[in-house]
């Protein structure tokens, strides 16, 4: 199994010194926002992951460290902007933000799955299949996306008491048996991406009554 600092190595050998990790999270969900995030990591750190096999108490622990010892930025493609302009524009302009918000310009990105075009990138980058797997940048970016976009959907189950029957702070939108039949009874939820198969059938419930 090659190292999870394989990628990094060949290019800190190559003289690159800013290399920044980035990734997304949210994007199959049925609702709420996708976020994207970008770590550029100083320094080989234990326990990094891709987000997914680790328990949330661990990564806890470790997007503090992030936060803590790393660079980081986060990139936001809200709700009505997924809805506008679909899921492809939200992943790379999320990840643009978060890229672009950045305290210190990266040398190289290496990006989960996607190349993002020039026209919103100049910077070189190498995507990776299952890069949140494969490098430790992308893990780390993994962990800081996954670990702020479960806080925001925890408060947004926290804010709106009209959708806590949807348990967003248990599913973060995902598409869980419970979530499909909130759906089903209450029909979909502004925070609801609207092309999403079981959000469109469920639209024939009439959000009157739920939002008077």
């Amino acid at each position: 199994m090659p190292s999870l600092y394989y990628h990094e190595n060949i290019l800190w050998q190559s003289g690159v010194k800013n290399i920044a990790g980035v990734d997304e999270v949210g994007r199959g969900a049925w609702a709420g926002p996708l976020v994207a995030a970008a770590v550029i990591l100083p320094k080989r750190m234990y326990g990094l992951r891709d987000s997914k096999v680790l328990k949330a108490y661990d990564r806890e622990v470790i997007f503090k460290k992030l936060i803590g010892n790393c660079i980081c930025s986060i990139g936001v493609a809200e709700i009505f902007e997924i809805n506008q302009h679909g899921l492809t524009w939200a992943n790379q302009f999320a990840m643009k933000r978060a890229i672009d918000g950045l305290e210190q310009r990266p040398d190289h990105l290496l990006i989960d799955y996607i190349r993002l075009p020039r026209s919103l990138t100049k910077i070189n980058q190498t995507p990776i299949t299952d890069g949140d797997a494969l490098s430790a940048s992308i893990a780390a970016a993994s962990i800081v996306a996954k670990v702020t976009r479960d806080r925001l959907m925890c408060e947004l189950h926290g804010a709106d008491r009209k959708i806590r029957h949807f348990a967003f702070h248990r599913n973060y939108g995902y598409g869980t048996p419970h979530h499909r039949q909130a759906l089903m009874k209450n029909g979909p939820t502004p925070y609801h991406r609207q092309f999403y198969v079981p959000v469109v059938q469920s639209r024939q419930i009439s959000l009157d009554d739920q939002y008077k």
